[in-house]
């Protein structure tokens, strides 16, 4: 396939980057090729020797090279020990690495060497998860040798900055870097080419629809202008496919020349197809009385919220009935007089209970369940099991510890079923992962918090043996009650007036150094800072219509349904994902790697036919919910 783009006067974007890119290999090429007029510097001289001779070193294991170190002499040593640092950062064995980097004087190297090991010190930051420090490499190495850096070379540098950048959240300026590179990778090859493009594309959709709107009008280049317009076509959920199809060939012929007008990627590529006869009735299984009201209200005013939203924008709607589900004893009976009236698509049930009664027949008609059977091992047909489980925040502090690098965890968590269900749910995900639970503490009454914070920290048998010294030496001996420290991490399952009194507790016995992590469940949803000040330092995972500020629907809940939504917040934005999402589910069985990022969090269809969330990473910092950098995926490592 071949990927060069056309230059004419219609795309001066491509022409000025394109002349840009010809100039840079000339001037590398010249550099290469060109005799000097004055002789080589020794140190220069032995350089381009030592390269020559040692270009490639892949064939060398880590020992061989740091052998060969061993037997070199200055510049040739750093050399090696800089091809054995690359080859241990593939490793992420950063403490050899670091081990090496000392032997290392960065002033006595000659500069295309220097150049390459303040790459690798860069690369090292990052592995460290040290962003600024990279950043601060990078802009330092910019500042004194920018233009002897070779080609290759600087676009390691963009690179290197983009992770760094992506690792801080600061996506837009992640996917900048990128697209600043884009024309010199264009004549790469293909795979190069793809894979840049995907990065750049990743950072935007991981960049706030918000974000993405701000920015466009101060965006002067025009090719990055329609990777934003691209982005944001794609993000907009609530334009609904109509519209997202037709402003997608609205976006083609304005960019010609864009470097994704015939490389789309594939969630925009799919669009068309999932347009195709979209359900037209749909039947909402929810709960409009007794004790489940307010939850099946919630998510009901969440999803016509979303609905009349759509509508405002001249989008086609489907006719919606509810069924009301808080008298049924077998649900299936409601499912099947739903068909019997025309339904395409049964949105609901709201209980657990019901799904799998759903479960259990067979569906002719699609379903989109709002909550999750147990257990589920296989694939029922036409169900699509999408809901709120606090067990997948669970999971994901599991992994973010691990990721972490804790090791060893002291879960504390409610008496109840809800509360031994999410520690389940954390330790089994934590230990498959290769970590430790060395104790777990079950809590009952606010009355039990401080017997139990001292027990699980181990401060009674402090002072127990501080009494014991006590009445050996027949006087106070000078000491300090200490915590047990054979853990790096709390793992709690609290609600938040739980929470406010539990964590205090751990600062008040020695605790306060170590890390917590929480559940969604933790934070009420409604900002409080008076109150959530004692929640500080608390790590968590929260879907996006509360990490995030968010538009015009979520605003127009918050003033219709002030007290209801203060109540459930969480279940107002799985009612408007309901709505958004239910013309795409073809879309995520279709890309089930790519997902589809939404107000409950980034959503993706596993085999079982269970749309699976990815959360995104928050703490609270003086009584405010602050975002965190994503967490990295550990399942390469557990594998």
């Amino acid at each position: 396939m071949n990927f060069r783009r056309p230059i004419n006067a219609q795309n001066p974007a491509g022409l000025r980057r394109t002349c840009i890119y010809i100039l840079s290999i000339a001037w590398l090429v010249s550099s290469c090729t060109s005799q000097p007029k004055q002789p080589q510097s020794s140190s220069s001289t032995k350089l381009t020797s030592v390269t020559q001779q040692t270009a490639p070193t892949d064939q060398y294991s880590v020992t061989e090279l740091l052998d060969l170190a061993e037997q070199s002499a200055s510049p040739k040593m750093e050399l090696y020990l800089l091809d054995a640092m690359t080859r241990l950062l593939q490793q992420n064995k950063l403490v050899e690495v670091q081990s090496l980097n000392a032997r290392i004087i960065p002033e006595t190297l000659p500069a295309q060497l220097k150049i390459r090991y303040e790459l690798t010190i860069a690369e090292l930051a990052l592995a460290n998860s040290e962003p600024a420090q990279a950043l601060d490499r990078l802009a330092e190495l910019e500042r004194h040798s920018y233009s002897s850096i070779p080609l290759y070379e600087q676009i390691k540098i963009a690179q290197l900055r983009s992770q760094a950048y992506e690792l801080q959240q600061n996506y837009l300026d992640s996917a900048r870097q990128l697209i600043y590179i884009e024309p010199i990778i264009h004549d790469l090859g293909e795979q190069p080419y793809q894979q840049n493009n995907q990065a750049i594309w990743r950072a935007l959709m991981n960049t706030s629809l918000e974000q993405l709107q701000a920015y466009l009008p101060r965006a002067q280049d025009t090719e990055i202008k329609g990777w934003l317009e691209l982005a944001q076509i794609s993000k907009n959920l609530d334009i609904g496919i109509d519209m997202q199809v037709n402003l997608l060939r609205a976006w083609q012929d304005k960019h010609p020349y864009h470097p994704l007008n015939k490389l789309l990627p594939e969630e925009i590529r799919v669009l068309s197809e999932i347009k195709q006869s979209p359900p037209q009735k749909i039947a909402l299984l929810l709960p409009m009385r007794n004790q489940l009201s307010g939850a099946g209200k919630a998510v009901l005013n969440g999803f016509m919220s979303a609905l009349y939203h759509s509508l405002a924008l001249g989008n086609n709607q489907p006719v919606v009935r509810i069924y009301d589900t808080s008298e049924s004893g077998d649900v299936a009976t409601l499912y099947w007089q739903a068909i019997e009236q025309g339904a395409e698509l049964v949105i609901g049930p709201l209980k657990q209970e019901h799904v799998e009664q759903l479960a259990n027949i067979d569906l002719p008609v699609p379903v989109l369940s709002l909550n999750y059977i147990r257990n589920s091992a296989s694939k029922s047909d036409n169900l699509y099991q999408f809901g709120l489980a606090s067990e997948d925040s669970a999971r994901m502090a599991a992994q973010q510890a691990w990721v972490a690098e804790k090791t060893n965890v002291i879960i504390i968590h409610p008496v109840d079923e809800w509360g031994l269900r999410n520690a389940t749910a954390f330790s089994d995900e934590f230990t498959r992962l290769g970590g430790k639970v060395i104790a777990t503490h079950p809590f009952n009454t606010p009355k039990q918090y401080a017997k139990i914070i001292q027990q699980t920290l181990h401060v009674s048998n402090s002072n127990t043996r501080i009494r014991q010294v006590s009445r050996v030496l027949a006087k106070s001996p000078i000491t300090q009650t200490r915590r047990r420290q054979d853990t790096d991490l709390i793992f709690l399952v609290a609600l938040p007036s739980q929470g406010r009194q539990i964590k205090p507790l751990l600062n008040y016995y020695y605790a306060d150094d170590l890390p917590v992590y929480s559940i969604s469940n933790i934070y009420s949803g409604e900002p409080n800072k008076t109150k959530d000040v004692d929640l500080d330092g608390i790590v968590f995972n929260e879907t996006p219509w509360l990490a995030e500020d968010h538009g015009a629907i979520k605003m127009k809940i918050q003033t219709n349904w002030p007290q209801s939504y203060s109540s459930y917040p969480r279940l107002y934005a799985l009612g408007a994902d309901a709505f958004r999402i239910y013309p795409r589910l073809k879309q995520l069985e279709l890309l089930p790697l790519n997902g589809m990022y939404a107000y409950t969090g980034n959503l993706k269809l596993s085999e079982t036919g269970t749309i699976e969330r990815s959360l995104k990473p928050v703490m609270f910092k003086s009584g405010l919910v602050k975002p965190l950098p994503p967490i990295a995926s550990p399942q390469a490592d557990a594998q």
